[in-house]
């Protein structure tokens, strides 16, 4: 037996971690798989024997793996039995019969553990089933005993129903007689409902005047000099009628090539909220005018507004 049929023999019976523990030395020795370039040790057990039918400067890979294997120190019998199989050419034969038969056995096995594997999933399954099935019972069981209830719940209201009829119709004998006596009440009725209306074209008449007012504060509005706010909490713009207010939560030094000349009237910064440095900055941007403040209660008596709904 070859070296390279050889090694493909021991790669398929060696333990998975002692196989990537050879693959790992042999990688520092040159040998590679295709599609595995950066972690040959994930390749599949196919494409790595694959590989050692590759030549690298005029040497298959199957040297090089055998290399690696033979200065691999682990205590375990298919890596002992190959490095004798490399040792000793004279032993080679009865070498590579054992690890035939531990190559059979391996196979038996892993047939055995598969049936085995099988055998469980079946059984899995099956109870899995049985435990559906006792699930669907309990499910028909509590609908049917939903369904009997709502017929008795139905049986009840029925009942129920029948009173309720017989209590409408001596309501209603009651109400006819209660609009005969309230018939000559009438011309009262008719009187304060005529008060109600003047009352109504008097609000109606209030509802204009406050929307002319509010048209009227949407013009200033219009015309409100333009502020920018520095500050992390969210600032109630209604508490400043008199400014359009635009709100800034965190500083980016972009904010110095966006924010242009002219754009804002003043800016104002809630200088607790960021560190000093980024004050400094703000304080550089292009404005008439800057206003620091602690905090929004102290900023709106600085510069005019409305707090907790009353002028400051």
């Amino acid at each position: 037996m070859g070296e390279i049929d050889f090694s493909k023999k021991i790669i398929k019976i060696l333990d998975k971690n002692i196989l990537q523990m050879i693959i790992k030395k042999a990688v520092t020795k040159g040998f590679t798989v295709q599609g595995f370039t950066k972690n040959v040790c994930m390749a599949p057990e196919t494409l790595i024997c694959a590989a050692l039918e590759r030549k690298k400067k005029g040497k298959y890979q199957s040297s090089l793996f055998l290399d690696a294997l033979n200065e691999t120190e682990t205590d375990d019998e298919i890596v002992n039995l190959a490095k004798k199989w490399l040792k000793d050419k004279d032993e080679r034969d009865e070498i590579e019969q054992k690890i035939e038969q531990i190559s059979i056995e391996k196979t038996e096995k892993k047939k055995k553990e598969v049936i085995i594997e099988e055998k469980s999933l079946q059984a899995d399954i099956k109870n899995e089933e049985n435990e559906n099935y006792k699930k669907e019972i309990q499910q028909l069981q509590a609908k049917n005993k939903k369904l009997q209830n709502t017929i008795q719940d139905l049986r009840i209201g029925g009942d129920n129903s029948q009173k309720e009829i017989l209590r409408l119709q001596k309501e209603k004998g009651k109400l006819e007689k209660q609009i005969e006596e309230n018939e000559c009440e009438n011309s009262e009725l008719k009187d304060e409902i005529g008060h109600l209306k003047e009352e109504i074209k008097k609000l109606e008449r209030e509802l204009a005047l406050y929307k002319q007012e509010n048209l009227a504060y949407q013009e200033i509005f219009k015309k409100a000099p333009k502020v920018l706010c520095f500050s992390k909490k969210d600032i109630n713009k209604d508490n400043f009628p008199f400014y359009n207010v635009d709100q800034l939560k965190q500083w980016s030094d972009e904010c110095e090539e966006t924010i242009k000349k002219n754009e804002y009237k003043e800016i104002w910064i809630i200088e607790t909220d960021f560190s000093y440095s980024e004050v400094v900055k703000m304080k550089q941007l292009p404005c008439e005018k800057i206003v620091l403040k602690s905090n929004i209660k102290t900023l709106i008596e600085k510069v005019g507004g409305f707090s907790n709904g009353y002028a400051r």
